[in-house]
């Protein structure tokens, strides 16, 4: 059990990943910096939540099922998923910050404050991702 939930929070935290880098971000990109400002706080205040409920779930179940003595891919998951606390606490949350205090008058410099939360997603998705692909390969492998 402890398998399938850490698989299913790992799913769907890199799903709402990928969508936020592939889909939302450069939309609101295209639209201009106003739209991009304007949608940032409600879009963080409500995937925030989530985002840390899935992470902090799926690597407790993860964890918990290696100590149950399933495979070392739960392991690897785990440490995958339990690094995005510490690299969004260090390096995401205070670019976080700065963009919540942008007020629609003084957008024109936020581009590269913007494309800086990007890169930093991305690389976050790449955390997220990876455990979900250790969970899955050890399903597929067991």
């Amino acid at each position: 059990m402890a398998e399938f939930i850490a698989t299913i929070c790992a799913g769907l935290w890199s799903g709402g990943s990928i969508y936020l880098s592939l889909v939302q971000e450069p939309a609101a990109h295209r639209a201009g910096p106003d739209i991009a400002a304007a949608l940032f706080p409600p879009m963080s205040a409500r995937a925030a939540p989530m985002f840390i409920v899935l992470a902090l779930v799926g690597t407790v179940a993860a964890g918990y099922a290696w100590i149950q003595g399933a495979g070392i891919n739960w392991l690897v998951g785990a440490v995958f998923l339990a690094a995005m606390f510490p690299f969004t606490a260090i390096l995401i949350v205070p670019t976080n910050r700065k963009l919540l205090k942008i007020k629609p008058a003084d957008v024109a410099g936020s581009e590269k404050l913007f494309a800086r939360w990007s890169r930093l997603h991305g690389l976050r998705t790449l955390l997220g991702s990876i455990a979900f692909l250790a969970f899955v390969s050890a399903l597929t492998l067991d």
